[in-house]
C-alpha cells in the first residue's frame, strides 16, 4: 500500500485518560471509519496499549505505540503547559510505560492538590473526593474534576474553567520542562510533535522549542479546526520539522464524530517513514 492510499490518526483517546470508549473500542471504532494507521495518545499513559494492539491485530490496523505528554515552558503561569505527542516503535513499550509513572504520578497528586486548592476556597470538597472524582482512571485530567463539579452543582459551565486554570498555583505544573521531555523521549527512541499549539504560543515558543530538540508540529487537529494549519506546516519545512495530523477524538461532547477518523497519510508522510510505517 502506498503513502496516498493509506488512512491515519494520530491523535485520539480512550478512557486511560479523558476519552469516553476502552482503547479496544477505540481500535474498533478506527476500523468501521476504515483507519489504516493509529495512534491511541492518552494523556501520559501508555496502560491502554496492550489492549488496544491485541485488537488492532485482529482487525488489521496497524497500531503505533503513542502518548500525549504533557510538560511546561517555565513563562508565565497561565503559558506553562503545553502537550506533546511522542510516537515510539513498539519494541520501547516497557521503557515508556516505566518513564509514564512519573507523569501518572504528578496527574493523580495535581487532582488532590486541585481539591484541596478548591476546599480552602470554600468549595463542598476535599481531597478525599478524589476517588469519586477520577474512578480508577491511571492518567487523570482536569476534565474530571470538571464533569465532577458540575455533577455536584458547585459550578456552572460558564465558569468551571475559571477554577482549573493554569494560573492557579493549586494547578500543579508538569513535573518536566520541554527540553527535558524532548531529550527524555528522544533516549526512549520517541519522536516529540507539539500537538494543537495555539497561535499565540506558537508565534512565542515555536522557534524557542525547535531549538530545544522540538521534533514535529500536528498541522491538523480536527477538533481545533481553526487552528492555521498552514503556518504550521510553513514553519515546520522551514525548520525541518515532522508533520502530524489527528483527530483529537474523546468520544464525548463537544465531539460529534464517531471515532477515529481516516485522514490523509500525505499530512505526516516523513513521519510514516520514521516510524517504519511506510
Amino acid at each position: 500500500m502506498t503513502s496516498n492510499e493509506l488512512k491515519v490518526d494520530f491523535h485520539c483517546h480512550s478512557t486511560i485518560s479523558d476519552g469516553a470508549v476502552s482503547p479496544d473500542e477505540v481500535v474498533r471504532r478506527a476500523k468501521r471509519n476504515k483507519v489504516d494507521v493509529l495512534a491511541l495518545t492518552d494523556h501520559d499513559c501508555v496502560d491502554g496499549y496492550e489492549r488496544a494492539k491485541r485488537v488492532a491485530d485482529e482487525v488489521g490496523i496497524r497500531l503505533v505505540l503513542a502518548a500525549e505528554f504533557s510538560c511546561y515552558l517555565g513563562e508565565e503561569p497561565s503559558e506553562k503547559e503545553i502537550h506533546v505527542l511522542s510516537f515510539f516503535a513498539d519494541d520501547a513499550f516497557e521503557g515508556v510505560r516505566e518513564y509514564c509513572q512519573r507523569m501518572m504520578a504528578w496527574r493523580q497528586e495535581r487532582v488532590r492538590s486541585i481539591l484541596r486548592g478548591l476546599a480552602s476556597k470554600g468549595f463542598g470538597v476535599s481531597e478525599g473526593d478524589a476517588n469519586a472524582a477520577v474512578g480508577d482512571c491511571p492518567a487523570p485530567t482536569r476534565l474530571h474534576l470538571k464533569n465532577f463539579l458540575r455533577s455536584r452543582g458547585l459550578v456552572r459551565e460558564d465558569t468551571v474553567w475559571d477554577h482549573l486554570g493554569n494560573h492557579h498555583e493549586y494547578v500543579t505544573q508538569p513535573p518536566v520542562t520541554s527540553r527535558e521531555l524532548f531529550a527524555d523521549i528522544a533516549n526512549l527512541g520517541g519522536v516529540t510533535v507539539w500537538a494543537h499549539p495555539y497561535p499565540n504560543h506558537f508565534e512565542k515558543y515555536a522557534e524557542r522549542l525547535a531549538d530545544e530538540g522540538l521534533q514535529g508540529v500536528e498541522i491538523l487537529n480536527v477538533a481545533k479546526s481553526s487552528l492555521p494549519g498552514d503556518v504550521y506546516q510553513s514553519f515546520a519545512v522551514k525548520r525541518g520539522l515532522f508533520t502530524s495530523c489527528g483527530s483529537d477524538w474523546h468520544g464525548k461532547p463537544p465531539d460529534t464524530i464517531k471515532g477515529p477518523l481516516a485522514l490523509s497519510s500525505s499530512l505526516c508522510e516523513s513521519l510514516l517513514e520514521r516510524l517504519g510505517v511506510l
